[in-house]
């Protein structure tokens, strides 16, 4: 038997469908009304320390480059935000672009042939760097050095 009138029968809840554009929030539709629930808990203070820190300027200078085909003006992209960085140049620039420059490593293959006798098989040794080699000439933080030093290490 249909329903023709769009009524939940009396014995069920009615199904009440709220589009949001908070996408971070829950919105709950009971009898008693409608109430909203944040999904994000935030730890503001820790936030906008981080946020501080990586807003920080550096100085840098991203070393020059005997490769005629080196780019001679890396650009850095940070969400919407972009940075050029002239190679051999000092120029202070925020640690969020520093992050991205330190995070840009390539990795190289040279061949080696472990056996002469066996000229068929052949090992690639691979050597990564970064891509920008670049040096710090002054970072004002305190743990600046240290968080550097993490990234650089990490894994490519």
């Amino acid at each position: 038997m249909s329903n023709h009138n769009n009524r939940p029968p009396q014995n069920q809840t009615p199904r009440v469908e709220v589009s949001s554009n908070l996408p971070e929030h829950k919105l709950n539709v009971t009898d008693e009304g409608l109430s909203v629930e944040s999904l994000v808990t935030t730890d503001f203070p820790r936030e906008i320390t981080e946020e501080a820190f990586y807003n920080e300027i550096v100085v840098i200078e991203v070393a020059d480059s005997t490769d005629e085909n080196a780019n001679p003006l890396p650009i850095i992209t940070v969400g919407e935000q972009r940075q050029f960085i002239p190679r051999g140049v000092r120029i202070g620039i925020k640690r969020k672009f520093v992050e991205v420059l330190a995070r840009c490593k390539e990795t190289k293959y040279r061949q080696h042939r472990p056996d002469t006798n066996n000229p068929d098989y052949m090992e690639m040794i691979p050597k990564t760097a970064l891509a920008y080699p670049f040096s710090v000439i002054e970072d004002k933080n305190p743990k600046g050095a240290a968080w550097l030093r993490a990234i650089v290490h990490e894994a490519a």
